[in-house]
């Protein structure tokens, strides 16, 4: 008897990319069986519920790699070098995610049904990484105590807000707006922004 065919995961997750693409995050997981040409059954077999699929399919399910270079504060490298080294590989992360997610968020999601706490919202949890790593140099003496959550917000906007218009000038690199077309590199950014920030909360001498 011949063995049933195995279906790769990447087969499953580009129908879901592009199911969501269509629909947003209202789309169903019947939408999504029949682009693969599977039932709904293996769909589930795979990923437990709807929003797992969603994350699969986007690049943001589990907890990102760059992380993991913001754990342990008050140890290692300089404040300012570890932080740039997050932010870059945080930067790296999202020029990845980042342009799917404004792709599904602009199909008219309906917010009774895009819930981002259902899936632990991504945002919120990295913004919890800097503000844990903030948090911890301070009380390691590395840098003077702030308000943490306000310095994590300008950081992870900077980012955010970097990466969106890097975004917008590839996609407008013929256009007669000097804005579309000024580049600036990801190292020049994060070492810029992360010096501004910290150099104004190093401890008194």
């Amino acid at each position: 008897m011949p063995r049933p065919r195995v279906i790769p995961d990447e087969q499953l997750l580009d129908a879901a990319r592009s199911v969501f693409a269509e629909h947003g995050y209202s789309a169903t997981t019947a939408q999504i069986a029949t682009r693969a040409r599977v039932s709904e059954g293996t769909l589930f077999k795979r990923y437990a519920t709807k929003e797992a699929l969603f994350l699969a399919a986007v690049g943001v399910s589990g907890t990102p790699a760059w992380h993991d270079l913001l754990r342990d504060p008050g140890t290692g490298d300089a404040v300012a070098d570890r932080l740039e080294r997050a932010c870059l590989a945080a930067v790296a992360y999202a020029r990845a995610v980042v342009p799917q997610l404004v792709a599904l968020w602009s199909r008219g999601t309906a917010s009774a049904t895009f819930n981002p706490e259902a899936f632990g919202d991504p945002v919120s949890r990295d913004l919890r990484a800097f503000e844990a790593y903030l948090h911890g140099e301070v009380q390691a003496g590395r840098l003077r105590a702030h308000h943490t959550p306000s310095v994590a917000r300008l950081l992870h906007g900077a980012l955010l807000h970097h990466i969106m218009l890097e975004l917008r000038a590839e996609a407008c690199a013929v256009s007669a707006t000097p804005l579309d077309r000024a580049r600036i590199d990801d190292a020049t950014f994060v070492r810029t922004v992360v010096h501004a920030l910290i150099g104004g909360l190093h401890p008194a001498a």
